[in-house]
Formats: C-alpha cells, sequence, structure tokens
C-alpha cells in the first residue's frame, strides 16, 4: 500500500504470451495501486491514477478549494477520462469542497465520470456542506455514473446546475447494466436547476435505488423534478427509500420521489415532502405510463392516482400495523425499517427527530420544530411534556432544514430544525 503522491505516472502491462507455437497478445485489466489519502492536496491527486484503489485515513477539511484556480475550485476527478477505479472513503468525511465550474460541459462532482465494471466505485464517504456548481450532470459526489455501485455514501450543502442535477449523483446511466445499484444512501443537499431532470439524490437514474432517502429542498424551472429522483427509466426500480423535502418545479412532472418514471418498479417507498408545478404533479410521482407501485404512499394533498393517499393526515402512517406496511412484500421493521409508533414514518439507522408537537411561528407560517427522543437528548435546549424531557434540534443556519428562528449558544448562532 502506498499513500499517494502527486504527479505520479501510471502504466499499464501489456503481455506478451507464447503457447503451443502461435502468438497471443494480452492485455489484462490494469493492476491498480492502492493509495491512502490523507489531505485535499492528495484527493485532487487521484486524477494522476483514474485506475488506482484509493483510501481515506482520516477527516479532510477541503474548504481551501475555495481559492483554487482562479475561483473555480476543486478540478472533478475523472473528467475528460472516466475514473475507473474505487475510493472507500472508510467512514470519513469530507468537508466543504467547493466546485464552481457552471460552464463546463458534463460532469461535475468530487467526480466527473465513474466508470467501473462489476464492483462497488465509492463507499463509505461522506460529503459536509459541499457547494457544487455545474452545467450538465451535476451531483455531489459525481456528475455522471455510467456503471459502478455506490454504497453508504451521502452529502450535505448545496448542488446547483442546468440539467440532470441530483444531490449525490447527477446522472446515474447504467443500464444495460443493470447490476449497478446505489444502496444506502442519502443527501440532505439543496438541489436547484434551470432544466430537466432535478432530483434530491439522482437527477436521472436507469440504476437499482435501494434503501436510500433525501431530506432537501428541490427546485427545478422545468420538468421532470422529484425530490429522490427527478426523471427515472428502466430498467431502475426504487425500494425501501424516501423523500421529504419540499419540491418545487416550473413545469410538469413533479412529484414527491420522482418527477417522471416511464416505468420500471416502486416497492414500499414514501414521500413527505409539499409538491407543486405547473402540471403533472403528484404526491409519490409526478407522471409515469408503465410503472408499478406497490404499498407505496405520499402525504402531500397534490395527488393522482399513482400511489396511496389517505385523506384522513399524514399521522395515520405513524403505525406499523397500517395496512400499507403489510401488504406483501411486507415493510420490514426487523432488519430494514425503524418507526417510533405514533410519532414518525419510517426511517432508517439510529433514531432521528421527532414530532412532539411543538410549533412556532416564524414571521409568515407556523413552523413544526424537530425534537430529539427523550432517550438520546443531545441539544442544549430542551423542552419538558408528559413527563419527558426532548432536546429541540438545532442546526447550522444555512443548513436546508433551519428555521427562521435563531438561538444563540456557547459554539455559535444556531437555527432550530424544521420537522
Amino acid at each position: 500500500m502506498r499513500k499517494l503522491m502527486k504527479n505520479e505516472n501510471f502504466y499499464s502491462l501489456l503481455i506478451v504470451l507464447v503457447s503451443l507455437g502461435s502468438l497471443a497478445l494480452f492485455q489484462p485489466s490494469c493492476f491498480a495501486a492502492t493509495y491512502h489519502i490523507t489531505n485535499v492536496d492528495e484527493l485532487q491527486a487521484m486524477q494522476n491514477d483514474l485506475y488506482g484503489d484509493y483510501i481515506l485515513d482520516n477527516d479532510i477539511d477541503a474548504s481551501e478549494t475555495q481559492t483554487w484556480n482562479g475561483g473555480a475550485g476543486f478540478v472533478p476527478v475523472g473528467n475528460g477520462h472516466e475514473f475507473e477505479g474505487s475510493l472507500d472513503g472508510a467512514g470519513y468525511t469530507i468537508t466543504g469542497l467547493y466546485i464552481n465550474r457552471p460552464s463546463t460541459t458534463s460532469g461535475v462532482g468530487l467526480f466527473g465520470v465513474i466508470d467501473k465494471y462489476a464492483n462497488i466505485a465509492i463507499s463509505n464517504l461522506m460529503l459536509e456542506n459541499v457547494d457544487i456548481t455545474g452545467d450538465v450532470k451535476v451531483g455531489a459526489l459525481a456528475g455522471e455514473v455510467k456503471r459502478g455501485d455506490i454504497t453508504n455514501c451521502s452529502a450535505t450543502g448545496n448542488v446547483r446546475g442546468d440539467s440532470k442535477v441530483g444531490g449525490l449523483v447527477g446522472d446515474f446511466a447504467t443500464a444495460p447494466y443493470v447490476h449497478d445499484s446505489i444502496y444506502t444512501c442519502y443527501s440532505a443537499c439543496s438541489v436547484s436547476g434551470r432544466h430537466n431532470s432535478i432530483g434530491g439524490l439522482i437527477g436521472e437514474s436507469e440504476g437499482i435505488i435501494t434503501n436510500c432517502y433525501a431530506t432537501g429542498s428541490v427546485n427545478g424551472e422545468s420538468d421532470d423534478v422529484g425530490g429522490l429522483v427527478g426523471h427515472g427509466s428502466p430498467p431502475g426500480t426504487i425500494t425501501n427509500s424516501y423523500a421529504t423535502g419540499l419540491v418545487l418545479g416550473g413545469g410538469s412532472k413533479v412529484g414527491g420521489l420522482v418527477g417522471y418514471m416511464s416505468s420500471g418498479e416502486i416497492t414500499n417507498c414514501y414521500a413527505t415532502g409539499n409538491v407543486d408545478g405547473n402540471k403533472q404533479i403528484g404526491g409519490l410521482v409526478g407522471d409515469a405510463s408503465a410503472l408499478t407501485t406497490t404499498d407505496s404512499y405520499y402525504t402531500s394533498r397534490n395527488h393522482n392516482s399513482i400511489g396511496i393517499y389517505e385523506p384522513g393526515g399524514p399521522t395515520v402512517f405513524y403505525n406499523s400495523s397500517h395496512s400499507v406496511y403489510n401488504v406483501s412484500p411486507a415493510w420490514d421493521f426487523d432488519n430494514v425499517w425503524t418507526i417510533i409508533e405514533d410519532h414518525t414514518y419510517p426511517f432508517f439507522g439510529p433514531s432521528p427527530f421527532i414530532d412532539i408537537g411543538l410549533r412556532v411561528y416564524d414571521g409568515t407560517e407556523a413552523v413544526k420544530i424537530a425534537c430529539e427522543p427523550d432517550d438520546n437528548v443531545t441539544s442544549p435546549l430542551r423542552i419538558a411534556k408528559d413527563e419527558k424531557v426532548y432536546g429541540i434540534a438545532l442546526v447550522a443556519i444555512d443548513d436546508p432544514n433551519a428555521t427562521k428562528i435563531r438561538i444563540k449558544t456557547s459554539s455559535g448562532v444556531m437555527a432550530l430544525r424544521r420537522y
């Protein structure tokens, strides 16, 4: 194993094999070197070996990229030639990645274009407080994924572009390689785009999406805008996934989970964000032609015939005994989902914020405030209710879920978190 050195050259290997009197030429798959990354300069130097295997050894502060390249920031790895290696984030975080390349033709993100055959390309990586601007195919992690699995990755911050813009990946264009998937990933990015295919997690997808979610707001000025995926194409599927952010579309095909999905399958999914657009608006999916939805629901009042809607109010879905969770294939509350009965929708991982009924007027509307469960209180701001003490969730004032309510703490000015 080696530490990554800048300007290190990569050489492919050509083997000449002589056998049984005949000459055969073979150029096998490259013997990839393994590099360890400890700082942002070494992160950028992945561009020197696009076939290498990389491992993060620690958290990386990438905020200095704001001053790189005359204000254009970090250069996407694999822009011009696809990245065909792998990156294991090892659970570490890259903070403050900055890219400002609005005129770059295609492929803007930490990686420009990924093309990893039959293997995991990127795994176990968190991107925090990104600020990324591109043109077509823009995402915090990757502008485009042609081949390769993405596993256990996440992003927060802001992502902007023209078309095929997603919080994590801009274009997940893996067909006909149907084994390629995005698994256990999420985005809390605020995503915006001027044209088509704008999504909270993925702008446009042909792959398999499983156990993923998006919580950030999505604003697309044209068509195909969705809380999780803007535009879904066959043979893509979405399973055990959800979106909770506000979705605004300036055109048609606007959905809480997916804007437009021509065919494929959506199974055991939901969307709870408010949805608005000009036409073809859906709480779950804006528009579809041959799509199959199973045990999937939404709570926005903008609804069509796609998915399950209950006029009795969203709290009916706070109970695992609801019929939507128990029709085959039943939602798996033992191994996949968690739910806090009477308090939350299903979610992944440890206990998240809950709604205890706290509302605060922010000058324009009454806002639901997120609270920490009484068994996991970390916030210095607390509230007592029904003989229990809950933490009132606080976030940075530029967080996508921040309300207009500010609180001064020992760590600085924070905002109450919207539920």
